[in-house]
Order: structure tokens, then sequence, then C-alpha cells
């Protein structure tokens, strides 16, 4: 084995330094980037820039819907009153029920006792909010709480459950509407 390394270190076989680089490069300069690393940092700063615009978008919107009339910027908001809303007219939905559209006419009624709770509770105020949400979230009193459930059982019962509405369901939801109506309308 001696031998065969003394012949192979004398005839000069093997690699005795690094090889010369291809492109000269000065000691510690970074490469240029690949076009992918470009394309991430690019998307990265526009996604970073456009979350910072949304988030002063939202804040001077809010700061805007928030303020009274008339009242500078950054001045608190008045706290929201309570409004006393008239109750919704259904004489339309009576002659769409005897019409036989009764569904439509049930879901219809709902639609309009629940804007009417909205504006009588500002709280209330998100659109977002579900007919089940808008019940458990309202400060209504025992009966006009049970009446609003009769409205909306009624409902998810036309819609979600598939079942036809009935003149009884109409005249059930009349009814519960009558009572909800007197209930949050009488006095005290």
């Amino acid at each position: 084995m001696r031998e065969a390394l003394t012949r192979v270190v004398a005839e000069g076989r093997y690699q005795q330094g690094l090889p010369a680089p291809s492109a000269p490069r000065r000691t510690g300069e970074p490469g240029p980037p690949s076009p992918i690393v470009e394309l991430l940092l690019t998307v990265l700063g526009g996604a970073i820039a456009v979350a910072v615009l949304a988030a002063l978008v939202g804040i001077a919107l809010r700061a805007v819907r928030t303020r009274r009339p008339g009242a500078a910027i950054g001045e608190p908001a008045a706290t929201p009153q309570p409004a006393h809303a008239p109750a919704p007219v259904v004489s339309d939905l009576d002659a769409r029920a005897r019409a036989g559209d009764l569904d439509t006419a049930i879901r219809e009624l709902l639609h309009r006792v629940l804007g009417w709770l909205v504006a009588r509770q500002p709280a209330l105020r998100p659109a977002s909010l579900t007919s089940r949400e808008v019940l458990a979230a309202s400060d209504l009193p025992a009966p006009s709480a049970l009446a609003l459930r009769e409205l909306v059982d009624a409902v998810e019962r036309a819609v979600f459950a598939g079942r036809p509405a009935s003149a009884d369901d109409w005249a059930r939801c009349h009814a519960a509407f009558t009572r909800l109506q007197r209930s949050l309308e009488a006095p005290g």
C-alpha cells in the first residue's frame, strides 16, 4: 500500500489544490437572489402594504360611523339610545296570505319584526345576526320573546324543513306578531 501511495504522489495524479472559481466573486458578497425569491419578497411586501392600508381605512370608517353628527373626530360618540320605532305595517302581508302565498308572508313578517327590533335595540344592529341570534341577544320580556320564537320557528319549518305553511300557521304568526307588538308598545 505504501508503495502505491508513493507512486501516486510521485507521478502527481491527485488534485493538490482547490479548483479555480468559475466567476470571480468578492469574499462575503452574496449572489443575486433567484427569481422566485424576488417574487415572494414582492408579494409579501405588497400584502403587508395592503393590510396596513386596510387597517387604516377601517379605523377611519369606524371613527366616522361612531361619532355624533357635528362632533369632531376623536370626540367620544354618544351612547345610542333605544329608538321607539313604530311597529311594521303588515296589511299587505295579510293580503299576500289571503292570496295563498303563506310562506312568503310569514317570512316577510319575521323580516319586518327583526328590522323593527333592530331599530328599537341598536345593539342588535350587526347585519350578520341570524333570527336565532337576534332572539338570543335581545332583551325582550318573556312574553315578547315567546312570540318572536313562534315566528322564528314557523319560518324555520317553512324554509329549512321544507314544510309549506298553512293558513293556521299564518294565523298563529299574525297572533304572535300582535302579542309582540302589544307587549313592546305597552307603557312602562
